[in-house]
C-alpha cells in the first residue's frame, strides 16, 4: 500500500516540473513587482544616501541583473526544497504506519454493519 502511495505522488515528476522554465516565467511578474518595491521604496528607506546616487537607469540595470540571477537560481532552489521534502516525508513509511494503527477488522465491521442495515431482507428472500 505504501508503494502505491509513492506511485500516486511521484516526486521525480514534481522535481522535473519545478525546474521548468515556463513555471519560472509564470512567477516572474510577482518577483519583478517585489524587486521594484525593494529598489524604489525599501532600499531608499533603509539606505537614504544610496538613493541620492542611484537613478532610474541604475535601478533598471540592478533589476535586470537580479531577474537574470533569480531565473537561474529559482529552479535549483525549488529542486533542493522538493528533494529535501521527499527525503523527510517518506510517503511509503507514513502510509504503512497509518495503516498499522488502524484496526481493520473493527473498521470493516463498522462499515459493513451500516451497509447491511440498508438491505431489505424480505425483498432479498422473495427476489425483489
Amino acid at each position: 500500500m505504501g508503494e502505491q502511495a509513492e506511485r500516486l505522488l511521484p516526486f521525480s515528476k514534481i522535481e522535473n516540473k519545478i525546474g521548468d522554465a515556463a513555471l519560472v516565467e509564470k512567477a516572474m511578474p510577482m518577483i519583478e513587482s517585489h524587486i521594484d518595491e525593494f529598489l524604489t521604496v525599501k532600499l531608499p528607506q533603509e539606505i537614504p544616501m544610496l538613493a541620492m546616487f542611484v537613478g532610474n537607469k541604475t535601478t533598471d540595470k540592478i533589476k535586470e541583473v537580479f531577474i537574470t540571477q533569480l531565473k537561474a537560481l529559482f529552479p535549483k532552489v525549488m529542486g533542493t526544497i522538493v528533494g529535501d521534502f521527499k527525503n523527510t516525508l517518506n510517503i511509503k513509511q507514513a502510509v504503512e504506519n497509518e495503516l498499522a494503527r488502524v484496526d481493520m477488522t473493527a473498521l470493516l465491521k463498522e462499515k459493513l454493519s451500516g451497509a447491511s442495515k440498508n438491505l431489505l431482507w424480505p425483498d432479498c428472500y422473495w427476489g425483489f
